[in-house]
């Protein structure tokens, strides 16, 4: 597997570090395991493709990696445009209950239910996201 992300650093090197950190001490929480779909650079489209052309494939790699580093908590960071076919994605798998879908705020919107978090935004975010 490798990242998506500008320098396509390679997962098994995040993976290699999670493991290595955690082998050291154990810590009292398990890992934290994101999927960002939410792409960051300037006119690129390559996460909103994949959510929506390929959502399990991302859902494989995060339950991939959250079984390497034994993770806890798994979420899917996703921008609204996405969000549809993650969830159709989601509803599909039994493997993928654990997942959490969250939306980038972009307009700052709730996603109707399931599982997603927040379960509802603090309104001092709602009234940021109105100005």
């Amino acid at each position: 597997m490798t990242g998506r992300g500008g320098a396509a650093f390679a997962s098994w090197r995040k993976i290699a570090a999670t493991a290595d950190a955690r082998s050291g001490a154990p810590l009292a929480r398990k890992p934290v395991v994101i999927a960002n779909g939410a792409e960051g650079e300037p006119l690129s489209f390559k996460d909103k493709a994949l959510l929506a052309h390929a959502p399990h494939l991302v859902i494989d790699g995060l339950l991939m990696a959250a079984r390497a580093v034994s993770g806890g908590q798994l979420f899917i960071y996703a921008t609204e445009a996405g969000i549809p076919a993650v969830k159709r994605a989601l509803a599909q798998r039994h493997d993928a209950r654990s997942i959490w879908l969250v939306e980038a705020p972009s307009g700052t919107r709730n996603v109707p239910p399931g599982n997603v978090w927040p379960p509802s935004w603090p309104s001092d975010m709602s009234s940021k996201s109105e100005r």
